[in-house]
Formats: structure tokens, sequence, C-alpha cells
């Protein structure tokens, strides 16, 4: 009853036994019924004594063993708490760590050298075109273009031959076909014999960087094609101001009856137009300040067609659509010119097998909305 119930039932159960026992000495029964009544009484009395003192000392062991337990069931519920809150903490370490290279465009990656298994995060499926988990990930090495491999294999070998880290640039080939630029950092993990456990690291995929870096070179080749080209404008400038000033001095000596004089007029015609063609020059370097000046568009348009058309060669159709009775308008002509004259090289790029290149011009009521998108316009 001890072991089972506990002290007080323990106690109780000592009890009814110690009244059999009382009763089956005094009829002479029971295990003492064969001595006299009073030693069979003290035998009795001595027996129900032991098993009492061991009830309740079995007992008391089990209210502790019943104590332990229970302060084991409310450790390992407190453990199962702090079990789950880790590892909630830790999923969501870890889907920010995923965010953040969704964001960044940087995967992981992990090889055991040993076993072989490799590891990819999601973000590196998906820089390689691959949906996350869709495949057994492979060796960084079989995303790389197969033209790069062979450099990249070296550089990796020497790194865990030297134990090192490493990091290289290459092309990434994936599964559509489209190519993407990739920069790998790897580190070799050994034991303390020298012997290669791990490869780890990341890839970035830098596409969009080398994209701008690329963009920034031409805007640098342009600014310093731009101030090459201010220069030769100023020059140019000087010596189309000397020819037509003497052409003009030239004209005042001569009558226009004068044999050479509709020749001096042409001189004088053709200083203008290269004078206009400075002006676009610097216009070009932006070194020729901002000159508004109200003019005529469809003039305008119609003064740089000839050039228009050098521009964009023969394999492309240039047609004018030019309203009647436009409004004159206020703007700098010569960054007019330049403006029109860039829309025709960017066509002539984008139609290299040859098309039509349409200018209209027309008069447009622009609201208060649609002047709200372009700040610089008034409505």
């Amino acid at each position: 009853a001890g072991a089972r119930f506990g002290p007080r039932e323990a106690a109780t159960a000592t009890a009814i036994l110690s009244i059999i026992g009382v009763w089956a000495a005094v009829v002479g029964a029971g295990p003492f019924g064969a001595e006299p009544a009073n030693t069979a009484l003290l035998l009795t009395q001595t027996f129900l004594v032991v098993a009492q003192i061991a009830g309740l000392a079995t007992g008391a062991a089990v209210v502790e063993m019943t104590a332990a337990h229970d302060m084991l069931r409310t450790l390992n519920a407190r453990l199962e708490e702090r079990v789950a809150e880790r590892t909630a903490k830790l999923r969501a370490s870890e889907a920010r760590l995923a965010e953040a290279q969704e964001v960044a465009h940087i995967g992981s990656w992990e090889w055991d050298a040993r076993s072989g298994d490799v590891f990819w995060s999601d973000e590196l499926y998906r820089i390689c075109g691959m949906v996350p988990g869709a495949s057994q990930p492979h060796q960084i090495g079989t995303a790389v273009h197969p033209d790069d491999r062979t450099g990249v294999a070296q550089i990796v070998e020497r790194a865990i031959a030297r134990g090192e880290s490493f990091q290289f640039e290459s092309r990434l080939l994936l599964g559509s076909g489209q190519t993407r630029i990739g920069f790998t950092r790897g580190r070799v993990i050994q034991d303390r014999k020298g012997q290669t456990l791990r490869l780890v690291g990341t890839v970035q995929d830098v596409t969009d960087q080398k994209q701008l870096e690329a963009g920034l070179r031409q805007a640098q080749k342009l600014e310093a094609l731009g101030l090459l080209a201010g220069g030769i404008a100023h020059d140019f400038n000087n010596l189309i101001t000397a020819i037509g000033g003497y052409t003009e001095l030239v004209l005042t000596k001569f009558d226009r009856s004068a044999r050479g004089h509709d020749d001096l007029l042409e001189v004088r015609k053709a200083a203008d137009r290269a004078a206009g063609l400075t002006r676009r020059l610097l216009t070009f370097s932006r070194t020729q300040s901002v000159q508004l000046k109200t003019v005529d568009i469809n003039a305008l348009v119609t003064s740089v067609e000839s050039l228009l058309r050098r521009t964009i060669g023969e394999h492309i159709e240039l047609i004018l659509t030019l309203a009647g009775q436009l409004q004159a308008v206020r703007v700098d002509p010569n960054q007019v010119e330049q403006a029109v004259l860039n829309i025709a090289l960017n066509a002539r790029d984008a139609m290299p097998s040859g098309g039509q290149l349409r200018f209209v011009t027309a008069m447009a009521d622009v609201e208060e909305s649609g002047a709200r998108q372009h700040p610089a316009m008034t409505p």
C-alpha cells in the first residue's frame, strides 16, 4: 500500500493488519497460533510494528519519488518550451538570412569533401535560374559557363592545396540559356592534419552592377569626348569668326555686280553653317550656355533633315510629318537639334536591318494632371 498509494494509505493498511493479527493471536490462528497466547501476541505485535515501519518508510520513499517525477515532468515541460522557443528563434533567424540573401542576390553553398554532399541556399538556386529544392544541388562549378570552368577549377584546386580562401568572377549559364555574372567567395576548412573537410562560400549576382559600371565607363568616355569636342569647337569657332569677319570686310569693298561677289556670299553662308555646327558641338560638350529663342519647330526640324539622312543611313527611311500653322515656341534651338539628332542615333542603333523613322510635330493641350508628371512643364 505504501508503494502504491503513499504513507496515509500505508498506515491504514497497517492498522487493519494489526487488528487481524491480534484477533488471530487471541483465537490461536495465524502463523503464531502454535505458540502460547502471550508469546503469540508479543510476536504478532513485533511483526506488526516492523510491517508498519516498513510501510511508512516505503510510503515516504514513494512520496519522494512522486515529487521527483513531478519535478522531472516540470523540468521536461520547461525544456520543451525552451527548445520550442529556441527553434522558433532559429527559424526566424534563418528566414531573415534567406530574405537578406534574396535582397542582396547572394547565395551560399557548402561542399563536404568526405561525403560529397552539397548544400545550396534557396537564393543560390534562384541565381542559377532554378526553383529552390526542385533538384539536387551540384557543385558550384557545374553552374559556371563551360568557357570559364578551366580557370575556376585551377583557382579552387590551388586554394585546396594551400588551405586558403579564394574568390573569382565568372559567367553563370542558366538553364534558360541566359548568361549572368557571378562573384564567388570561398573558404577551405581543414582538420589539424591539413586534410580538407569542407568548402564553404557565397555567390553574388553582380550582373546589374557590371552593367552599371559599363554605363559609367561609357558616360566617362562621353564626358571626355565632350571636353575634347568643346576644345576643338572653341578653336574652330575662332577660325570661323576670323573667316566670317574678313569675308564681311571684303564684301564691303565689292560692288554687288562685281565679279566674285556671289562667291564671297557663298563663303559667308558656309561660315554661318560652320558657326552653327560649332554651336552644336559646344552644346554637346555642355560648354555653350542655354539661349532661349522664339522659333518655328517645323523650320528647325527641316533645317537638320539633311544631317539626319546622313546620320541614319540609306537603309532607314526618314519621314517628316509636320503640322501646319504651329505656334512658335521659346526654346534653345541648339538643344532641340541635339535632341532630334539623339533620337535619330538611337533609332539607327535599334534598326540595324532598316526601317522607318518618323518625326511628327503637332499642337497638344497639356492638362494639369499631365503637367504634374513633368515638373518642368507649365500648363
